[in-house]
């Protein structure tokens, strides 16, 4: 992640200053990027004391440990702000599938290892995969978590990737992010290595009472919590520049976004020399750059499309050195400076030489997008709090210290954040972005009033500064008066905090689907963001199942997550359709689904390996190909969650959990791996959307012989047919039933046949579990965002809709399954 060879360029001048995190005095936030939380949970073994494997193999252990680890920070006088991340943006689809093609070799490469009897063992493959039990538990437990304790903790799912969220954070709160990512020392106030959080402060034991594991303080608790950490400022001091400056190094290195941008060359140094020792060095580097992209004429990104995907191989035989960065740097303008000129040409540019100023002239007329890429690399609104203008308008400096007792000021910040960040979608000029952060701000400290029983709660006597690019008028009923819940009017606040879900993209790819077409006043830019990714990327999702260590068992084996595509499906469909199943122009089309092949069970040589071993076909739904089974589906599955607000969502999954598992028991319907060039697969989606659509109120249902008893009766207690809704310790019953024979219905179809207490079966097995149990949890996902849409669209003024956020009794007792497994 980050800018393209940045860390090991700064490694070697610039190491990072070990120092405590933890305040003087009071409460400091620290924002914490999920992703890299989930990372290193997976790969680590020093979490605590006596750790000998990754957590994830020991699935019981996860909830536990993030609950100490919350503690611990708390006890230090932090409060984590974790951010996970959401929808990744269609540009950057090339670099995620590079990556997740290095993490399938490098997997597929341990597992051959592991048979070939290396001692390392499980160690050598937890380094290469990505545990979905700790991805499940770290979103769904920490936002359970943030919503019954928001004075020990704040969980926000962003719309987007995290990374702009945190880097806002990062600056508001003057305090660095705890990330592996370099863009924090690039667009934030500083980056601490996630490591610094894992110091082995635990002991492992049992709970007297009940034997449940628990995490109690050991030798390292107390502490003062070290923090590897790297500053921006110092970064600029290292490269002479400032700190506002440093924004341009993804354009000169390239990022995620992709290769270096040729535009800084051809339009800001059109004509201009750099000293001798350096203007040869930098005219080979940006001959090189052209090859990165498939038409050396249009040597820019553009929409994550136009460049090769081993553009990162050719740059790394080129050399570039700090000192180089330090000339580029010197003479490039300031990005405000550079957004002023192009407002008056005719302004003074203080600072930028004759030459480049001359060079800007001259190609004025296509400084435009070269601008607007330097704010996506860099983040909405991370600019104007770099430059230190927001406080300036305040007149003060950074945020004064918490006192322990009160988080509120924690709270607004966080709210102001998520402000600019949506405000900043719109990529308006710094000028009005700036008023408003600070009407926002002034709202929030001094007339939203603290709801102990909803702390995240806008309880105002006036609705909250509309969005800058908002035309709406107020909304009826939103004028000042009393004091009242303004959430509805400030939905660009509460949302990314009200979601409580295991797979953030699902959940919000299906909120955006059925939140078109609000009312202005409800707009959220977030939505309108993530429906225009849908066509820059012609109407294409693409999702990375989790790589996880798995064997064919068999032959012609497919992988652990073939046994539950059909729920896959279902979830994709869910992101297919407008409220009620309405078509839209932002529709996506299709999926693309990449996985990782099952290993073999014979050691392969290191060249095989490095050839693309473990690639495997991804599978492609024709999404457009299901339309009118969609349709029908999803406007019976909206209807019920509109309905039935207290347990339809349990009730809609437990039905399609029965539909399913049922289709999979029968001869000639889903159940195989799913193969893309056969005419079958599109027949039996289309069936099995058609067999859903077609159950009036989703019961009675086409249970064939194979069900059991037991799921008949529990199916007629549970399901969305009575007009009452089942009492809890009925739907809890009946999702006991109904939930066991779906999973072993699952593990049945993916048996092995032999050697069943070997090493390669029983981690294949453990894969299976969890592939299974997740499939299901990302299918609440995508139900909970179009649950939420929903609610909020049928919503009117003055509705407390921060309380829209409900208890699934059936995805609780998911995640305690999946937390029940171990190796």
């Amino acid at each position: 992640m980050g800018v393209f060879r940045l860390t090991s360029l700064v490694r070697s001048s610039l190491p990072h200053r070990v120092g405590t995190l933890a305040p003087a005095e009071g409460l400091r936030a620290l924002p914490v990027d999920v992703g890299s939380l989930v990372y290193v949970l997976s790969r680590s073994h020093y979490v605590y004391a006596g750790q000998t494997r990754s957590i994830g193999y020991d699935a019981p252990l996860i909830a536990p440990y993030l609950d100490a680890l919350i503690g611990w920070l708390n006890h230090h006088r932090l409060y984590p702000i974790f951010v996970a991340d959401g929808a990744v943006a269609p540009e950057k689809a090339a670099t995620a599938l590079s990556r997740f093609r290095d993490k399938t070799r490098d997997l597929t490469g341990a597992l051959s290892s592991l048979v070939a009897g290396d001692v390392t063992g499980l160690r050598v493959i937890s380094d290469t995969i990505a545990f979905p039990n700790i991805r499940a538990n770290v979103q769904g437990y920490l936002a359970a978590q943030a919503h019954a304790r928001p004075d020990r903790l704040a969980f926000i799912g962003s719309p987007a990737e995290a990374d702009d969220i945190l880097a806002l954070l990062s600056l508001y709160f003057s305090t660095p992010v705890v990330s592996n990512d370099s863009d924090f020392f690039v667009h934030a106030f500083g980056q601490v290595k996630m490591s610094s959080l894992f110091q082995k402060q635990f002991r492992l034991e049992r709970d007297p009472a009940d034997h449940r594991p628990i995490f109690v303080p050991g030798d390292a608790y107390d502490v003062p919590l070290p923090g590897e950490t790297l500053l921006t400022s110092t970064l600029a001091t290292m490269l002479s520049t400032t700190v506002t400056k440093l924004a341009w190094l993804p354009l000169i290195l390239g990022c995620d976004f992709g290769p270096p941008d040729l535009r800084l060359w051809s339009l800001l140094f059109d004509g201009f020399r750099f000293a001798p020792k350096y203007q040869n060095r930098l005219l080979y580097y940006y001959r090189i750059v052209p090859g990165c992209y498939k038409d050396r004429n249009s040597s820019w990104p553009v929409d994550g499309a136009n460049f090769h995907p081993f553009w990162q191989t050719l740059m790394k035989g080129v050399h570039m050195t700090t000192e180089i960065l330090r000339v580029i740097l010197l003479n490039l303008p300031e990005p405000a400076a550079l957004e002023e000129f192009l407002r008056q040409p005719a302004s003074h540019l203080p600072g930028v030489r004759a030459e480049v100023v001359a060079s800007m002239r001259r190609h004025r007329d296509q400084l435009g997008p070269l601008v607007e890429y330097l704010h996506q690399c860099s983040g909405p609104g991370t600019l104007m709090l770099k430059a230190n203008r927001f406080q300036a308008a305040l007149g003060q400096g950074a945020p004064a210290p918490v006192s322990v007792s009160g988080v509120k000021p924690l709270h607004d910040g966080i709210l102001l954040c998520l402000g600019i960040f949506n405000a900043g979608l719109d990529c308006l000029s710094e000028g009005r972005m700036l008023k408003f952060a600070t009407d926002l701000h002034a709202f929030l400290s001094r007339e939203r009033l603290p709801i102990l029983a909803e702390p995240w709660c806008i309880f105002a006597t006036r609705p909250p500064p509309n969005l800058p690019a908002s035309i709406a008028p107020p909304a009826p009923g939103s004028e000042a008066g009393s004091g009242r819940c303004r959430c509805r009017e400030a939905l660009y606040l509460v949302q990314p905090l009200m979601q409580q879900c295991f797979h953030l993209p699902l959940f919000h790819l299906a909120f955006g689907s059925a939140f078109t077409g609000v009312p202005a006043d409800l707009a959220l830019p977030s939505v309108a963001a993530l429906l225009a990714g849908h066509q820059r990327s012609g109407h294409q999702l693409t999702f990375f199942l989790p790589v996880v260590p798995q064997y064919a068992l068999q032959p012609g084996a497919g992988t652990v997550w073939d046994p539950t595509w059909p729920v896959r499906f279902l979830s994709y469909v869910m992101l297919a359709r407008g409220p009620g199943g309405r078509a839209q122009d932002s529709d996506p089309q299709s999926v693309t689904e990449y996985q990782t092949a099952p290993a073999p069970l014979e050691p392969q040589r290191p060249a095989v390996i490095a050839s693309g071993a473990g690639d495997r076909k991804p599978i492609i739904y024709q999404l457009s190909a299901f339309q009118d089974p969609a349709a029908a589906l999803l406007k019976k599955v909206d209807g019920l969650l509109a309905r039935d607000l207290d347990r339809a969502i349990d009730r809609v999954l437990l039905a399609i959990m029965v539909v399913v598992t049922a289709a999979e028991a029968g001869p000639g319907t889903p159940g195989s791996p799913p193969d893309i060039d056969d005419v079958a697969l599109a027949r039996d989606l289309t069936s099995l959307c058609t067999a859903m659509a077609d159950i009036p109120g989703l019961e009675p249902l086409p249970l064939g012989p194979g069900v059991p008893d037991a799921v008949r009766t529990a199916a007629m207690v549970a399901l969305p047919l009575a007009a009452v809704p089942p009492a809890q310790a009925d739907l809890l019953q009946a999702t006991e039933h109904i939930l066991k024979w779906s999973l072993t219905s699952a593990n049945r179809q993916a048996q092995a046949t032999s050697a069943p207490e070997s090493l390669p079966a029983r981690l294949t097995a453990f894969s299976l579990d969890m592939a299974t149990v997740c499939s299901w949890l990302d299918l609440y996902s995508a139900l909970s965002g179009r649950r939420l849409a929903i609610l909020l669209r049928r919503s009117t003024p003055g509705s407390r809709v921060c309380q829209f956020t409900a208890r699934s009794l059936v995805a609780e007792r998911l995640l305690a399954v999946l937390n029940s497994g171990t190796l």
